[in-house]
């Protein structure tokens, strides 16, 4: 599988484990997700789908209502669902795919978790790379983090307006840079090796002849 880009995904990926990284992104292979996982992007799609004005399943309502009484109170209203874009900086393509993009100079990411304190006061990859693009267009992105309970009902909205500077930003896209350097070399060695610690949460344990049990 020939890439000439990379993600924030793709890195994440890389950086958990290389030998994941090959499995996923150059051998093309299926990763088997837990329950959890699924159903969170189960309901992104379903929040996705109230964006583009369509309707989405009763079963997803209440985290519905929550995001329609949050761009009601802030008088937002969605206008792109899915926006995909890239980045090039220093010679490299970066992709990345924004959830909603609102007028007023808004963009929404959307974050279905157990544990909202892990994406406060974060300044994540994806968060830095986003900001990089969306700056220059005078776009501030905003994280709603949806809250569910243990057997995944919606609990509560949290709403994390980030703010970034540009000397954070300028540092994660830097360290995504090398990053790359070493998905390259990787590539040009023919070589991922397996990082271990992971083994036990790996979406691609089933799959990997690398893998260490757990």
């Amino acid at each position: 599988m020939s890439r000439d880009y990379e993600s924030v995904s793709s890195i994440e990926t890389f950086l958990s484990c290389p030998r994941a990284y090959y499995l996923s992104y150059i051998a093309g292979l299926p990763a088997k997700v837990s329950p959890a996982v699924d159903y969170g992007k189960w309901i992104h799609r379903q929040l996705e789908a109230y964006g583009r004005g369509e309707t989405p399943h009763q079963d997803a309502r209440p985290f519905v209502e929550a995001l329609k009484a949050f761009l009601e109170k802030e008088k937002l209203k969605i206008k792109q669902v899915e926006v995909e874009f890239k980045v090039h900086v220093q010679g490299q393509t970066f992709k990345g795919v924004i959830d909603a993009i609102c007028d007023g100079g808004v963009a929404l990411e959307y974050k279905i978790t157990r544990n909202p304190d892990n994406y406060r006061n974060k300044i994540g990859y994806q968060l830095a790379l986003y900001s990089h693009f969306l700056r220059p267009h005078s776009i501030q992105p905003i994280y709603l983090l949806f809250e569910v309970d243990k057997e995944g009902r919606f609990r509560e909205l949290h709403v994390e307006y980030v703010p970034v500077s540009d000397l954070l930003i300028h540092q994660r896209i830097r360290e995504l840079l090398t990053a790359v350097k070493m998905i390259r070399a990787c590539r040009e060695e023919c070589c991922f090796p397996p990082s271990w610690n992971g083994c036990k949460w790996c979406f691609y344990k089933e799959v990997c002849d690398e893998y260490m049990g757990g």
